[in-house]
């Protein structure tokens, strides 16, 4: 894909989404891109790069995102911001359209609603790798050293060469299950597998395949918990291409997925 000349401004006291919004943008081809942690922060980083599109949370320390839009509109009416914000409560839309925003995303949003809105924003085709081959045009990642760490825990699983992943189901019954349960959660060192304890994992929640020269994590049909990537919900079923960097949660776990240290 053709590298974009458009300068984007992310506003999110959020690192964790920052990198998520980055990303996002980075699929386009978008290279100048520029972030902020809080409305103060924004306005210099606008003053100074003149950015073309801004990306804006609402709740923030100082400031609220509502008043940094008003503000990056009184510099420049023709700003284009889109707001992005967990809090989408009928005032606030209103407010935020009101005060010139051109678009609002509620989180946690779909990549498929982010995909639209950016399309929409700068009137070009969405041609960002399929889901059908599971974006197999973004970065390589080496198959023989990736592992997922759960985020805070002692779990690290070894995905080299693929394996389905939720929580451990090896006790053959329920009295045994009693049994270990406590004490697989409580032991000290490194585990390669989730313990039975976090029951808001399934057995099998999602796969880890190897395809192409890049990994891939699917959402199994079977599990009754969401699957995430970067805070995005995978519909089950759905292939996606997970990087060194990513957080993959799965139920109410996350996981680091990362080279083997």
């Amino acid at each position: 894909m053709a590298t974009r000349s458009e300068k984007i401004l992310i506003v999110d006291d959020a690192k964790f989404m920052r990198v998520v919004i980055r990303r996002l943008f980075e699929k386009y081809g978008f290279e100048k891109i520029f972030e902020a942690e809080d409305v103060d922060e924004a306005l210099k980083a606008y003053n100074l790069n003149k950015p073309d599109f801004v990306t804006m949370d609402i709740t923030m320390p100082g400031d609220s995102g509502l008043e940094g839009l008003r503000m990056i509109k009184e510099i420049n009416p023709g700003a284009r911001v889109l707001m992005v914000s967990a809090v989408s409560n009928k005032a606030n839309i209103v407010k935020a359209f009101a005060l010139g925003a051109l678009y609002f995303l509620a989180k946690p949003f779909t990549e498929e609603a982010f995909d639209a809105v950016v399309a929409k924003a700068f009137a070009f085709e969405r041609s960002f790798p399929s889901k059908q081959n599971g974006g197999q045009a973004a970065v390589m990642a080496a198959r023989s050293a990736m592992v997922l760490m759960m985020d805070p825990g002692d779990v690290e699983i070894n995905v080299a060469e693929g394996a389905v992943i939720g929580r451990c189901c090896k006790c053959q019954d329920d009295a045994e299950k009693g049994r270990n349960m406590e004490k697989c959660f409580a032991e000290a060192g490194k585990k390669d597998f989730i313990p039975c304890k976090l029951t808001n994992i399934a057995e099998q929640q999602a796969k880890i395949t190897f395809d192409n020269g890049n990994y891939f994590v699917t959402a199994l049909a079977e599990s009754k918990y969401i699957t995430k990537l970067n805070l995005i919900s995978i519909t089950p079923g759905e292939k996606r291409l997970i990087r060194s960097g990513d957080v993959l949660s799965l139920g109410g776990a996350d996981f680091n997925f990362s080279p083997v240290k």
